[in-house]
């Protein structure tokens, strides 16, 4: 079962931040929750090629529009990897907030969150781009 590590990286208007000292203050949240609460993770696209994996989440209290956050996956919620199968290297994350209007009765948060992410292929074809060009 895929499950995501989202870890707080840095503001998006700072420039020069330390991130070893973000990480170690760094907000982590592991999607799905254990209890099974959540959504599962939806993949679509090439195996072999770039692949997006999108889900919602209700409760997003944690999500500061104002930071950057990078994202770690797992297939066993124990060792999470990022760029090239590398522990903490971590993939930038697209965020995309959508508004619900016909929210269902009782229902009290009042955006889903969808999150896109650029799976481990992507990132590992820019990075042999750009050490090709080296």
């Amino acid at each position: 079962k895929l499950c995501v590590k989202l870890i707080e990286i840095e503001s998006k208007t700072s420039v020069n931040l330390i991130l070893i000292l973000k990480q170690a203050n760094a907000i982590e949240v592991v999607y799905p929750p254990e209890d099974g609460s959540g959504a599962p993770i939806t993949v679509t696209g090439d195996p072999s090629g770039e692949q997006t994996a999108t889900f919602g989440m209700k409760d997003y209290q944690w999500y500061d529009n104002q930071k950057k956050y990078n994202i770690l996956l797992s297939n066993d919620r124990k060792i999470f990897t990022g760029v090239e199968g590398k522990e903490d290297s971590g993939i930038s994350l697209d965020v995309e907030e959508i508004e619900v209007e016909d929210q269902p009765k009782g229902f009290s948060f009042p955006i889903w969150m969808i999150i896109l992410i650029a799976l481990v292929e992507t990132e590992r074809q820019k990075r042999r781009q750009s050490l090709n060009r080296k």
